[in-house]
């Protein structure tokens, strides 16, 4: 059963990334009590919208906002409070849009797909052309902290010759190792 104490925020992310025209959830997760919840930006209240706000709890103890299409209204900050008879607590949430600057962040398409091996995630590109070219940062991200590396990518204009063979799979394999051996060694080098 609930605690009968105040409730005390124990975990909740202090920023969240989210993609333009895209979900995103923010969650946050109280001290097992009781308590009544709610989420505000900007001094008004949010509310459960039918294809704008969905609150729910996950977890006995959890809290979550799911905001259905992010735009840039939604940019800022999120103050979530929670309150009961033993008293109460308030915490802040700042909701960035990731890819800012200038960044593209990338969805799959018939184009683009991510591609996951245990701890690897891979980015293919499909028929590339020459607007494919540039810089291409993998970032990830949780509560503790984020990592990420770049990768330049220069595609050139090539003629097509309609009379050579396509490569068999095995040849397309070996070629895309041998694009990935270099790459490790290139990256340990520097």
């Amino acid at each position: 059963s609930y605690l009968e104490e105040a409730p005390c925020f124990i975990d909740k992310p202090d920023i969240v990334y989210a993609v333009e025209n895209q979900s995103s959830c923010v969650t946050c997760t109280l001290n097992y009590v009781r308590a009544d919840v709610s989420w505000s930006r900007n001094g008004v209240e949010l509310t459960n919208k039918p294809r704008v706000y969905e609150l729910s709890m996950p977890d006995d103890d959890q809290h979550m906002l799911r905001i259905v299409k992010v735009g840039r209204a939604d940019v800022g900050e999120i103050v979530v409070t929670a309150s009961n008879d033993h008293g109460g607590d308030a915490c802040r949430i700042v909701l960035l849009l990731a890819g800012e600057n200038d960044d593209v962040v990338l969805v799959e398409s018939n184009h683009l797909s991510f591609v996951y091996d245990d701890s690897e995630c891979s980015l293919v590109i499909l028929n590339t052309a020459e607007s494919d070219s540039g810089v291409y940062t993998c970032t990830a991200k949780n509560l503790a902290g984020e990592v990420s590396c770049k990768a330049e990518l220069t595609i050139l204009k090539g003629k097509i010759e309609n009379d050579e063979p396509m490569d068999d799979e095995e040849t397309i394999m070996r070629k895309m190792r041998l694009l990935s051996d270099y790459y490790d060694v290139h990256q340990e080098i520097g």
